[in-house]
């Protein structure tokens, strides 16, 4: 008797691969799901709080150089300008998601900015004196919140000028 050689695969071996193939499958799922979350915070983490905290750097060295107690023209909560010591006008704001210095962008993903202004006491001072008059602000906090999607972060400095009376 002659033996029958099969040179393919059954249908019934063909669903059992595509079974174990899709348990396999489901289980990966979650390990990858976790993977790619991780390279989402990693990568928030490395961008857009760097970019906000070199923004925040930025401003906290510029606002060390208030020219003098005259040189502070806006002083809210959302909005300091003032000159500096080389008679440079410089303007920090927020727009539209984006921390900006004049014209130009320190910083997206921007979701808050506040300025909390502190006298010689170390009191808060809710509506500080601006030119043309001297100014009675000593110190300044400055807070900053960057979001990117689900995730975010807030990041806070003082700043106290130079040439301000003490």
């Amino acid at each position: 008797m002659k033996r029958v050689r099969s040179n393919g695969v059954t249908l019934i071996e063909l669903v059992i691969v595509i079974a174990i193939v899709g348990i396999l499958a489901y289980a990966s799922s979650a390990y990858l799901k976790q993977v790619v979350d991780l390279w989402r915070i990693l990568n928030f983490s490395g961008e857009t709080v760097v970019q906000g905290k070199d923004a925040v750097g930025r401003m906290v060295r510029e606002i060390r150089e208030v020219n003098n107690e005259t040189c502070v023209y806006t002083a809210s909560a959302a909005e300091f300008k003032f000159r500096n010591t080389t008679g440079s006008s410089i303007d920090f704001y927020m727009s539209n998601n984006t921390l900006m210095r004049n014209s130009d962008i320190l910083a997206r993903n921007v979701n808050n900015l506040t300025f909390t202004y502190y006298n010689e006491t170390g009191s808060t001072v809710s509506s500080p004196v601006v030119s043309p008059y001297e100014t009675d602000i000593r110190r300044i906090v400055i807070t900053v919140g960057v979001r990117d999607g689900e995730f975010g972060r807030t990041i806070s400095e003082q700043a106290v000028p130079r040439n301000l009376a003490n």
